[in-house]
């Protein structure tokens, strides 16, 4: 099941179009981060068909919650990144993204932030990759709506009938404590491991792991682990 997930919405209205627009492209479940507003009857009435979506709607105190519900987390923002150093915010291609999201059987979840500033530096390193809508440089940040619809309507295009089965959360975390251990066992400082661990998980990220390659790699990263531990 496809969510979206919002972190503290500020406007009322847009919760509805955004119901609407989720509706539109089969996205089932809502989830609100600690929201700035209520779902009342601007919500409702701009939902119009959609509004069972408000209804169920899911509401939690942190996007670490959220992101425990889905497989995938896809975090968003309308800023590139400043300089190379800014691993963060070196965005992927929205279409490529949905093409690969297409060949998982497992849930997604597209993170947005608030109107007024979007999501920080740290909410998007929870995510397991960061997407940017290609627009104008003139004025290149939408409304939170408006994104929202170009990726929903991506990933719902992209969708396959034959899909693998996706890495769990668990298994994805399982494999970056143990290359994280190795980078520990490899006298890397604490800010080259941080550098080399967000890395890691733009890598995992835009990769849509499923479950064989994940434990793949846990197999063979325990093995490397192992033998740097013994000194070989």
């Amino acid at each position: 099941m496809d969510k979206c997930i919002v972190v503290e919405p500020e406007i009322e209205g847009n919760l509805g179009f955004l119901a609407r627009t989720m509706a539109n492209f089969d996205f089932k479940k809502l989830i609100l981060v600690n929201p700035d507003v209520n779902i009342g009857e601007k919500a409702k009435t701009r939902a119009v068909h959609a509004q069972k979506i408000l209804e169920n709607v899911k509401i939690v105190d942190t996007l670490e919650e959220a992101l425990e519900k889905v497989d995938f987390g896809i975090g968003t923002t309308g800023l590139e990144a400043d300089s190379s150093a800014n691993v963060l915010r070196n965005t992927f291609d929205v279409r490529e993204m949905a093409e690969r999201a297409g060949e998982i059987d497992g849930d997604i979840g597209v993170v947005l932030g608030r109107e007024s500033k979007g999501l920080t530096n740290d909410e998007l390193s929870l995510c397991d990759m960061v997407v940017k809508v290609p627009t104008s440089d003139n004025y290149p940040v939408m409304n939170i709506t408006h994104a929202a619809g170009v990726i929903f309507y991506e990933i719902y295009r992209s969708k396959k009938v034959d899909k693998r089965e996706a890495s769990s959360r668990g298994e994805k975390k399982y494999l970056k404590q143990i290359f994280k251990s190795m980078a520990g066992n490899l006298e890397y400082s604490e800010e080259e491991t941080d550098r080399i661990m967000q890395c890691l998980n733009n890598f995992i990220g835009r990769s849509f792991l499923d479950k064989k390659e994940a434990n793949t790699l846990i197999g063979f990263f325990k093995k490397v682990d192992k033998n740097l531990k013994k000194g070989g």
